[in-house]
C-alpha cells in the first residue's frame, strides 16, 4: 500500500532525480501479478480484501474528470500502485502526434501517481480515418527512426520513459527489412524506452504466422523487459484472434513458463481480461496460479537452458 506523504515534498524528491530513476521511484514488487482494473469490480476491490497488489489501467476508459468513478479511481491509487496501459495513440501512424490524448494521459499519470505507461508498436489512424485494430507497421529502417522521433517525443512531454508492447498480428508487410525482435531491440537502443512483452499476442503471432515463439523470447532484449501480459485468444477458422475475452490458454501458460524458467521470472506479470469479464474471484484464481508459475521458477536453482 502507498503511504500518504506531502505532494509537495514528492514533487521536489522526483524532479531531483533524473529521468530513469524518477520512473523507477514508485516501482511495482518484482515478480508480483496484478490485474486489469475493471470498472465493475471496483467495489469489491475497494472493500473486500484480497492478494492483488496492483492494478492496471486502460487508460483510455479513465480519462473523465470529476464523478463517482474518477473518485473511485483516486482511491485505489492511494491504496495500490498502478499502472497505465494505452491503446488510442497510434505510435506508428504518419498522423501527428494527438497531443490532446497525451495530455489526458499526462492528466492520469499526475492523479494517479501510475509507475509507468505503455502503447503499442502499431498504429490504428491514417489521414481522418481511424481503424479500431492495432495495426502492424512495417519492420524498415525507415520506419523505425519514424517511430523512435515519436517515441522520443512522447517521453520528452510524460518526463518519463514508456513501454512498448509487441501487437498481435494477422496480417504481415511485405517491405519487412528485419525481425520483429530486432526492430524492437533497435528501438530500445534508440529511445531509452522499455519493452511491454505480451507473451499472449508473441503465442497468437507465431500461430497466424509461422514463426517459432521460442526463438522470438530469444532474441527480443530481455533486460529491458518490465512488464509482461497474459491474456486469451479465440480461433476464427485458422486464425488466432488476440480478444482479450477469456483465460490464457495452455499453449500461452506453457509459453509464460518456459519464459520464466530461460529468461526473466522478476518481470511484474499483468492478466489482461476486457471482454466478456468474468468476477472478480475468478481473475484472482488465475492471478495466482501465475504467481505460483513465477514463485516455482524463482525455486530453481538451475535455469533450463534453451535448445
Amino acid at each position: 500500500m502507498k503511504i500518504a506523504i506531502d505532494s509537495r515534498k514528492q514533487d521536489e524528491f522526483n524532479e531531483s532525480l533524473p529521468m530513469s530513476s524518477r520512473y523507477l521511484a514508485n516501482s511495482i514488487a518484482s515478480g508480483s501479478v496484478g490485474l486489469g482494473l475493471r470498472e465493475v469490480h471496483i467495489n469489491q476491490i475497494i472493500h473486500q480484501e484480497h492478494p492483488v497488489p496492483w492494478f492496471e489501467l486502460l487508460v483510455d476508459n479513465w480519462f473523465a474528470r470529476g464523478g463517482f468513478v474518477n473518485a473511485a479511481l483516486i482511491g485505489i491509487a492511494e491504496r495500490y500502485p498502478l499502472t497505465l496501459h494505452g491503446v488510442g495513440l497510434s505510435l506508428g501512424s504518419v498522423n501527428p502526434l494527438n497531443w490532446d490524448y497525451l495530455a489526458k494521459v499526462k492528466y492520469v499519470l499526475e492523479t494517479t501517481n501510475a509507475c509507468w505507461y505503455s502503447e503499442h508498436c502499431s498504429f490504428s489512424s491514417f489521414a481522418n480515418q481511424q481503424v479500431p485494430d492495432l495495426l502492424p507497421i512495417p519492420y524498415t529502417e525507415e520506419a523505425l527512426n519514424h517511430l523512435a522521433s515519436r517515441i522520443s517525443q512522447v517521453q520528452d512531454y510524460l518526463q518519463q520513459p514508456i513501454l512498448i508492447e509487441n501487437a498481435s498480428s494477422y496480417i504481415q508487410c511485405s517491405s519487412n527489412e528485419m525481425s520483429e525482435p530486432t526492430f524492437l531491440k533497435q528501438l530500445v537502443e534508440l529511445t531509452g524506452c522499455y519493452l511491454l512483452l505480451d507473451i499472449n499476442n508473441v503465442y497468437v503471432s507465431s500461430q497466424n504466422h509461422g514463426w517459432c515463439a521460442h526463438r522470438y523470447l530469444e532474441e527480443i532484449p530481455n533486460d529491458k523487459v518490465r512488464e509482461i501480459h497474459l491474456g486469451g485468444y479465440y480461433q476464427h477458422h485458422s486464425v488466432l484472434i488476440d480478444s482479450h475475452s477469456c483465460a490464457p490458454s495452455d499453449s500461452v501458460w506453457a509459453l509464460y513458463q518456459y519464459y520464466l524458467a530461460n529468461f526473466r521470472n522478476d518481470v511484474p506479470t499483468l492478466i489482461e481480461w476486457d471482454n466478456d469479464l468474468p468476477t472478480f474471484s475468478a481473475l484472482v484464481a488465475i492471478q495466482q496460479k501465475a504467481l505460483g508459475m513465477i514463485k516455482q521458477a524463482q525455486s530453481k536453482v538451475e535455469p533450463k537452458i534453451c535448445d
